[in-house]
């Protein structure tokens, strides 16, 4: 009997040493953010018989995408990136499973993920990396970040448990900027805001900014990536204010397909070891740094951080934390801002979440409680044991 057609398309790729297709066939991958790194990574997955694809991506295909995101064409234009992707690569070879989601990846279930075997981050900003990220932790799935930036670009495999994962040495890898918004939670005034907007050209009436900070949007990192979410629930105006002004703010980082390319391959390299589980060599630890300009590969050491509080953290053993009886609620806020660069947090005790103005003494919360954390950083609530002392003044 001769060779079926299905594995007759794989020809060169059965001839590796080691190579197991039906690994592959077997697979499902998600891929967030179909961009210039997703499209490429959507394509070398399919052309290499990766058995099913969910593509998952909220924006739509705009002029400027078609010199580096080769799934889109110009008549496009318009047109949601997932479900134009899902059926270019539907294309590429009809004996996969391609499905596109035209959604914020945070909005996708749970369960979804659950039945992944690799998750593949394409996307373009902090707040949901960091999400995938603990996603991929919470539900013990490998995780392959790329990123680019202009000539550089980096790939980082996440296994949880063995690998640092994102948040291991966030204060090291995250940019300043994400930080420095991140932890700004109550010590700004509208005026800040405004003297941001104006260094960039753009002019906000205090009033505006007052609307902002009402619904915490309080820094330029605020207004480029408030999450839909927060977005559907605001009023017209103030939702219209928002996409004025982050259309102004105009957030796209510099991009070159040759760039996106590379880096996507060596991306799409890692998740095909991940998917033969060690026969084609252990995934990349650490960071995988790409600089264009020299023709420079650079692996950094990122050792695994026991006390991170994404992957070294469980119910059985909480990140613990200070707190003063006199302080409030958003005090308490704050302080989890400046500790995890949660900007949003909302603080749970028991089955209630707590109100800004209330004060810890007030509301029973006792030393060794458990506390949750909400935050769209984070796929599901962080816990957090708190030890009370007496005043604020003595906190360590």
């Amino acid at each position: 009997m001769g060779e079926s057609p299905t594995l007759a398309r794989y020809d060169r790729q059965l001839r590796l040493e080691s190579w197991d297709q039906y690994k592959l066939m077997s697979a499902k991958i998600i891929i967030a953010g179909v961009g210039a790194l997703g499209c490429e990574a959507a394509k070398n997955l399919a052309l290499m018989g990766v058995g099913e694809l969910l593509l998952v991506d909220n924006d739509v295909v705009e002029l400027s995408n078609l010199s580096r995101q080769m799934l889109y064409v110009d008549e496009d234009v318009g047109k949601p990136k997932a479900l134009v992707a899902e059926q270019r690569v539907k294309k590429m070879n009809p004996s996969i499973k391609v499905v596109g989601f035209q959604k914020d990846v945070r909005q996708i279930p749970a369960d979804v993920f659950s039945h992944a075997d690799v998750l593949v981050s394409c996307v373009d900003n902090w707040p949901t990396r960091r999400w995938i990220n603990s996603m991929a932790v919470e539900l013990g799935k490998p995780l392959v970040d790329i990123a680019t930036d202009g000539y550089y670009g980096n790939v980082q495999v996440v296994v949880a448990g063995k690998t640092a994962c994102i948040e291991c040495h966030a204060e090291a890898l995250i940019p300043t900027e994400v930080q420095a918004a991140e932890c700004s939670l109550r010590r700004r005034k509208p005026e800040d805001l405004m003297a941001e907007l104006s260094e960039r050209g753009i002019s906000m009436e205090r009033q505006e900014a007052e609307q902002l900070f009402n619904h915490n949007i309080k820094t330029v990192y605020d207004i480029k990536y408030a999450p839909q979410k927060l977005l559907d629930a605001l009023d017209e105006n103030v939702r219209n204010l928002v996409l004025r002004v982050r259309g102004l703010l105009n957030p796209k980082m510099p991009a070159l397909q040759s760039v996106s390319a590379t880096i996507a391959g060596l991306g799409v390299f890692e998740t095909v070891r991940l998917l033969h589980r060690g026969s084609l060599g252990k995934p990349s630890s650490g960071l995988l740094v790409y600089d264009g300009l020299r023709g420079r590969l650079t692996k950094v050491r990122l050792d695994r951080n026991d006390s991170c509080h994404v992957c070294g953290v469980d119910e059985e053993k909480p990140v613990e934390l200070e707190v003063a009886g006199n302080d409030t609620v958003a005090d308490l806020r704050e302080i989890i801002a400046n500790k995890f660069m949660f900007p949003d947090a909302q603080i749970q005790h028991g089955t209630r979440l707590l109100d800004d103005a209330a004060e810890v003494k007030g509301l029973g919360i006792k030393s060794q409680d458990i506390l949750y954390v909400h935050s769209t950083r984070r796929a599901s609530p962080l816990p957090v044991r708190v030890k009370i002392v007496e005043n604020n003044h003595q906190r360590g």
